[in-house]
């Protein structure tokens, strides 16, 4: 019976390499689009833009366009001594589909699904000058659907600033039922409060203590930390969801903290590479795509120029230091690009300058940098420093920008080079490798929103599809593909690539070519390909190919095993982090499942099994050898006996399915288990004579409402019924 399920995979390449790291040429930029509403303030996104996050329950009837589900986005800011104390205010917006313009005019406008909203009333009352904000939507088991915040502001020396800084909301900014507020742990203010993206649960798990939220903020002259900051936190306390107390200091596991330069001046050790006091990292996301590659992203403003300074924009040159005298007895008020001091004839202020002091540089760049998951897993780890990790990688991104074409704030934004302030707040959608990031004053006062897709190469010519299971002769099975290459004009040559449990290769790639014949479909056994010679441990396998083909993998008995099975499970060249396994069979049936791992790393699982009622058992935690897997029935799996399904989250991309069988031989099916939620769908096909066995398994912290609608051949509706999950 183990045989059964015990799946493998082979698969068919074209020629790419796996990469596990995100790379700047996997950024695709797709287009930017309007923010709606009018000027007048609170209750508008003009001055706006402090914070942002991806809402993937938000906006249903968006699902056809491509970009489904909404943003949370905060408006104009909190502004001191009772100017406007009701600012920073939430609203919820669709996506519109991008659009690549250099006209501000052409874009499209987003709509508002929730107006806006003073969420955040009663919390971080006194904290309004200049605030500094990061959300983060999270929807987990434990808690149900949530904003989490983190809220500071600009100076929080003073003590009435130095309160808890983190606390959440409901989704439904009418009812938001704040919960917190809390520090995070002991770490300083300017280190914890200015942005907030999800940490991936199957990496949390391992390296985070199930941490699944990470903080952080950057400050600009290195108060924080020279470089962007980095915690992992968790603010409920048992499986029940419930928060911390208020006031309580959060548990956190240090990601990345360069050192401050309030305890050390050198800006060239235990610092950003690069790193000036005039750098601004306004976002982040911890990106998974799809396709198996990942990054933990910064946004910002970062300072390029050959020198920065305390002090003023130069009037008559922009690119020369004007220092704030004031200061120059007091600390180092410029650097030149290495990091040491400006000479004494830069050390002066110029007439005219206008009021808006602060951190400068001779140049700025918006960039995205990208650091290496693995890094950050050591400083977990306690194998390296929290300073130690560097970017792999940095991407310019200046040319997709407007840069204030309204002239608006010039004084206080700069201009040409000089411009600060360029990008806000970042928010990622991980199931559709989205991007999005605010440009700020790029509409007027209004930010706009950029979006890239970050799934890596576009596979217009090649894909690769993977066979999770090469079932055994010994044990009476047979495995066949059946392809269709879909092109009249192009002939697809792809390569077999088979692999045993251990992700080695086992025997020579095999070449599989299908002539250009429209939908003609070609069929044959894997057995077919080895000249009858099936090696005895290929277990899996990968066909790399040409863009236009469908696949079909065959799972049947040999005729002299005494059994009569036969099912297919349509290959898929998609990957995902999180599959789920919605069903595990009783008897008279057995349940087997497949869980591979196709990149050259290893990967880490979190397997979650759920009762029939959603309540969540005890999770395991397994590591996937690079192309190998994890599979067996549930009985060899050791998942409670009262699992009704269960859910696999990983952190790298994986691929799988499910089988069932019934012990008498008779009886297969099976189905991928690859990006399989949503929120409609069909059953082509009902039995009149057999029967139809269907699951559901609402996989959302809130109750759905299922209706299922029974149509004739005619495509007459014939019944109704609705089901509560």
């Amino acid at each position: 019976m183990v045989s059964i399920i015990i799946l493998s995979i082979f698969s068919i390449f074209f020629d790419k390499a796996f990469a596990e790291r995100l790379q700047p040429e996997d950024f695709q930029y797709l287009g930017a689009f309007r923010l709606p509403g009018g000027d007048e303030r609170p209750e508008t996104f003009a001055y706006g833009g402090n914070a942002m996050t991806f809402n993937p329950d938000g906006d249903p009837s968006g699902s056809t366009d491509g970009f489904p589900e909404s943003l949370f986005i905060t408006g104009h800011g909190r502004m001191p001594y009772g100017e406007l104390p009701n600012g920073s205010q939430f609203a919820g917006i669709s996506i519109p589909v991008p659009v690549k313009s250099n006209n501000l005019s052409d874009l499209p406008q987003a709509a508002f699904l929730q107006s806006f909203h003073d969420a955040a009333q009663g919390l971080f009352s006194s904290l309004d000058e200049i605030p500094r904000i990061g959300i983060q939507y999270l929807n987990k088991t434990a808690t149900g659907p949530r904003i989490h915040i983190a809220w500071g502001q600009h100076f929080q020396d003073d003590p009435s600033t130095q309160i808890p800084s983190h606390a959440w909301i409901d989704p439904d900014l009418s009812a938001p039922n704040p919960q917190g507020t809390w520090y995070i742990a002991n770490q300083s203010l300017y280190s914890v409060n200015g942005y907030m993206f999800e940490i991936p649960a199957s990496w949390a798990d391992v390296y985070a203590s199930g941490r699944y939220l990470a903080t952080g903020r950057f400050r600009d002259g290195g108060w924080s930390g020279k470089g962007p900051a980095l915690f992992a936190y968790c603010p409920w306390i048992d499986e029940s969801g419930t928060p911390a107390p208020s006031g309580a200091h959060l548990e956190e596991t240090v990601l990345l903290l360069y050192e401050s330069s309030l305890n050390r001046d050198d800006v060239v050790e235990r610092s950003l590479n690069g790193y000036q006091h005039a750098d601004e990292w306004e976002g982040g996301a911890w990106i998974t795509t799809t396709t198996g590659k990942s990054a933990v992203l910064f946004a910002g403003t970062k300072g390029t120029g050959e020198k920065y300074w305390y002090g003023y924009l130069n009037p008559t040159n922009p690119e020369y230091p004007c220092v704030d005298t004031e200061f120059v007895e007091q600390f180092i008020v410029c650097r030149q690009a290495d990091g040491t001091p400006c000479p004494e004839e830069d050390l002066t202020g110029r007439e005219g300058h206008p009021d808006y002091r602060g951190w400068w540089s001779s140049r700025f760049d918006a960039q995205f940098i990208l650091y290496d998951p693995a890094d950050l897993a050591q400083v977990a780890a306690g194998e390296m420093e929290s300073w130690e990790p560097r970017p792999y990688a940095s991407i310019d991104i200046d040319e997709h920008l407007f840069l204030n074409p309204g002239r608006v704030e010039e004084e206080m934004l700069g201009t040409g080079n000089q411009r600060r302030y360029r990008i806000g707040a970042v928010a990622y959608d991980r199931s559709h490798d989205l991007l999005y990031v605010l440009e700020l004053f790029a509409d007027d006062a209004k930010p706009v929103v950029h979006v890239w897709s970050v799934k890596g190469e576009e596979e217009e010519y090649e894909y690769s599809y993977y066979f999770p299971h090469i079932a055994s002769r010994k044990n009476g099975w047979e495995t066949e593909i059946c392809i269709i290459n879909t092109s009249t004009t192009a002939t697809i040559n792809g390569i077999l690539k088979p692999y045993n449990d251990s992700g080695q290769n086992v025997s020579s790639n095999i070449s599989v070519t299908l002539s250009p014949h429209g939908r003609r479909q070609i069929s044959f056994t894997i057995r077919s390909l080895f000249n009858e010679q099936l090696p005895e441990d290929i277990h899996t396998a990968i066909i790399k190919s040409a863009n236009g083909i469908i696949a079909l993998e065959l799972f049947g008995s040999s005729e002299d095993s005494g059994k009569h099975y036969l099912s297919g499970i349509t290959l898929k060249d998609e990957t995902t982090t999180s599959m789920y396994y919605p069903h595990v069979a009783s008897e008279p049936w057995w349940t087997g499942i497949v869980a591979y791992n196709p990149s050259t790393s290893p990967c880490e699982i979190t397997v979650t099994p759920y009762t029939a009622d959603g309540t969540s058992l005890a999770t395991q935690t397994r590591t996937i050898e690079a192309k190998g897997k994890y599979f067996g029935t549930i009985a060899d799996l050791n998942l409670p006996e009262n699992t009704s399904w269960f859910q696999i989250a990983a952190s790298t991309s994986i691929t799988g399915y499910e089988l069932f069988g019934t012990n008498n031989g008779n009886q297969l099916g099976g189905y991928t288990a690859v990006n399989i939620n949503r929120n409609e769908g069909m059953f082509p096909k009902i039995e009149k004579d057999g029967w139809t066995g269907i699951a559901f398994v609402n996989i959302e912290n809130s109750t759905a409402i299922v209706t299922l609608t029974a149509y004739d051949d005619s495509g007459s509706s014939v019944a109704i019924q609705s089901l509560t999950v």
